[in-house]
Parts: C-alpha cells; sequence; structure tokens
C-alpha cells in the first residue's frame, strides 16, 4: 500500500508533481490511497495498474486548464480502477481513459463545468458504476470502445447525460 499524505505535507506549488512523484514511483498493482480530504489543481496521469482509493471522500477541485484531473493512460494503465472520491472540475475530463483496457471506476461523484465528467475513449472492458455525475456539459461520453458497462450511475443537471459514439457492446443499467 502507498499512501498520498493530505495536501497539507505538500508545498502547495509543487504538489501536483509530488503526487505524480508518489504514482510514478509505485510498483505496477500497488494500491494507492489517498489520506487526505481535499486537494486542490491536481491532473494525474497514471500509466500503469493502480487501484487508487479515497476511503475519506476525497474532494479534488481543479480550475485549471489542461488535462484530465485523473487520466488512466495506456495500456500499461490497464486493470486500474479508482474509487471513493469527489471531483469538481471547470475544464477538460474529470476522469479520462484513454487507451486502457479493463478499468473500474466506481462510487465517485464529479462534476465537470466545461467538459465532460467521464470519457472513455479507445478502451475496452471498462465498468463505470455507482457513480454520481452533475453539473456537466456531458456526463459520461464513450469513444471508439467496446464492452463498457454503465452500471447503477445517476447524471443530473448535464447537457449531454451520456454520449456513445463509434463503440459497440455497451451495457447500460439503472439502480
Amino acid at each position: 500500500v502507498v499512501y498520498v499524505e493530505s495536501a497539507s505535507s505538500y508545498d502547495s506549488s509543487t504538489i501536483n508533481e509530488d503526487i505524480q512523484a508518489i504514482l510514478d514511483n509505485a510498483a505496477s498493482g500497488s494500491k494507492i490511497i489517498f489520506k487526505g480530504t481535499s486537494y486542490n489543481d491536481l491532473q494525474l496521469i497514471i500509466n500503469k495498474q493502480l487501484n487508487i482509493i479515497s476511503n475519506v471522500g476525497t474532494t479534488i477541485t481543479t480550475g485549471s486548464s489542461g488535462s484530465a484531473v485523473f487520466l488512466f493512460n495506456g495500456v500499461d494503465a490497464s486493470g486500474s480502477s479508482i474509487s471513493g472520491f469527489t471531483i469538481v472540475t471547470s475544464t477538460d475530463s474529470g476522469i479520462l481513459v484513454d487507451g486502457a483496457d479493463d478499468v473500474t471506476i466506481s462510487d465517485v461523484q464529479i462534476s465537470s463545468a466545461n467538459g465532460t465528467a467521464l470519457t472513455v475513449k479507445e478502451s475496452d472492458n471498462t465498468t463505470i458504476e455507482d457513480c454520481t455525475v452533475t453539473d456537466s456539459i456531458t456526463g459520461i461520453y464513450v469513444y471508439n470502445s467496446s464492452n463498457t458497462q454503465l452500471d447503477k450511475n445517476t447524471i443530473t443537471n448535464s447537457q449531454n447525460g451520456v454520449s456513445i459514439e463509434n463503440s459497440n457492446d455497451i451495457s447500460i443499467n439503472g439502480g
């Protein structure tokens, strides 16, 4: 188990780089537990299989432009999971799965005022379950992917609930 300490444990000007280094230095397959309840301006790239967990309802707020708060990037991130977070962003995706297979996103609350809360792009066998999406342009966007399962998610106050493009074998099940 690898721990990410509370935000006050890091210099505010380097917190993103410090937490990114923790993820980069963790062994593939590691469980990463966020201990803090609040972080600002994080944009983290996951390039290996990691299980990222908050047991304290960690809130990550970002207003910065750029990439997703959590980017599961490429085939090496396949098999990853994330759960227990609240993500509030005003830019891009809260969570982006890009080219990673077998990723599970569960028990996450996301809003993306000017973007898409959850994006699945060119990925197979992604599961999004028990998530709440609010106040986003698009709640969940699935593009060029297959075998995506959307189970027991709630999407409110979003212009587009679920958008599916060039994808197959998508399953949507209510609660």
